[in-house]
């Protein structure tokens, strides 16, 4: 039972070393702030996911009794639409992250060990570019959303502290978005505004935390694909070879546990995948629906309000956060399809005819499973692709010439 115990307490204290480095930092602060990091304590998640959760909260029903009071007027519905699905959306992230809670946990453990398990050299020097390149997608999400939704934010409200601001204008007409909250608007504009402000960065936090490690999941199984592949090419270098092995049946050889070790290494990396895909499935199919609903009904803001700076560049801003939310997760997912595919490739470009007739037989059964790609889906039914992702544009553009047809 000791023995146990102080075993898990060095698993832990590795797996907070590695995620202390300048690679994962961002990611680890985010999800501790939303109170999912597998390995905070369990008071410190409770505390920052209960604020979280009255903050969403208290957003969120306004935000729905709003929707519900503009029902019927078509163009106070679709402006309430935006808004109120990024929140949605936020919510069912949250919700997703914390039913795959173990799931996540297993993600980051294996992490570690694949940081434990490379050798040093070429091998650390793959992972650490595969992880530097997660850290520049990171930070280049976080920067964006953050400014994208401040752009949302204040664009309406702007006018109100500008002089040349209209007089007799309703401040409630310039909050974000339209909300239900029983009081006088007009009286606790301020004390409202700021709220908005405040539960809008945390949706933001909330997606950025979930997001962000989504695609550090995904460029991380990159990685273990790349030095599977660098194995795999240079294996000269792992094993030595004597000349008539070539045709020989041993049943132990330096090639045939190299080949079995990567084996095992390529089953696991498949495994990795397939976690990535249990675990943040559904969560990818609502955030692709809403997102080809909110960028049709964005784009009928964007006409709507082309004489009006402020809603436009906020509606601008949205949209181009849509686009830039989609690409984010389609690119990486699709890079882990393609790089679970090269596999095959880089058998071809070791010295393979040199190996025991042993060992080969094991090189044929990786490499045609190497011909069936991991897939990263949404719900089983939408595949996370860059293919797909210019098929929701065009399919956005149809439902946005549909609702302008119906506006005008």
């Amino acid at each position: 039972m000791a023995v146990a115990i102080v075993s898990t307490f060095l698993a832990h204290r590795r797996t907070m070393d590695l995620f202390d480095n300048r690679y994962y930092k961002i990611n680890k602060m985010l999800l501790r702030i939303i109170g999912r990091w597998p390995y905070q304590s369990p008071f410190e998640g409770r505390v920052f996911l209960t604020l979280l959760l009255i903050l969403t909260g208290s957003q969120l029903i306004p935000q729905i009794l709003g929707f519900i009071a503009v029902w019927g007027d078509m163009e106070n519905f679709v402006e309430c639409m935006c808004p109120f699905g990024t929140a949605a959306t936020c919510a069912t992230k949250l919700i997703n992250i914390i039913y795959h809670d173990e799931d996540i946990k297993r993600l980051v453990t294996q992490m570690q060990r694949d940081w434990e398990n490379v050798l040093p050299g070429p091998e650390t020097e793959i992972l650490q570019r595969y992880s530097e390149r997660g850290r520049k997608y990171t930070m280049a999400f976080t920067i964006y959303l953050y400014i994208a939704v401040t752009v949302f934010i204040l664009g309406p409200v702007l006018p109100t502290f500008l002089e040349n601001s209209a007089v007799n204008e309703s401040l409630s007409s310039r909050l974000p978005y339209i909300a239900e909250y029983f009081i006088d608007t007009e009286k606790y504009f301020y004390h409202i505004l700021v709220h908005s402000y405040v539960c809008s960065m945390a949706f933001v936090t909330i997606i950025i935390a979930n997001d962000a490690m989504f695609v550090v999941y995904l460029v991380h199984a990159c990685g273990k694909f790349a030095v599977l592949g660098y194995r795999l090419s240079h294996m000269t270098e792992y094993c030595k070879f004597d000349e008539n092995d070539h045709q020989s049946f041993k049943t132990d050889d330096q090639a045939y546990r190299h080949i079995a070790n990567c084996v095992a290494v390529h089953k696991e990396a498949i495994q990795f995948a397939d976690y990535i895909e249990t675990s943040y499935s559904t969560s990818l199919l609502l955030e692709v629906g809403q997102c080809i609903v909110l960028m049709s009904v964005t784009g009928v803001q964007v006409l709507s309000n082309m004489d009006d700076p402020e809603k436009l560049s906020a509606y601008v801003s949205f949209i181009m956060g849509q686009l830039f939310h989609l690409f984010y997760s389609s690119w990486p997912s699709h890079e882990v399809m393609d790089h679970s595919t090269k596999i095959c490739d880089s058998i071809y470009d070791g010295e393979w005819h040199r190996i025991s007739i042993r060992a080969r037989k094991l090189l044929t059964l990786m490499m045609m499973r190497s011909l069936v790609p991991c897939k990263i889906t949404a719900g089983k039914l939408y595949l996370m692709s860059m293919e797909n992702f210019c098929s929701v544009l065009s399919t956005s553009m149809s439902y946005f010439t549909v609702l302008t047809s119906m506006q005008s």
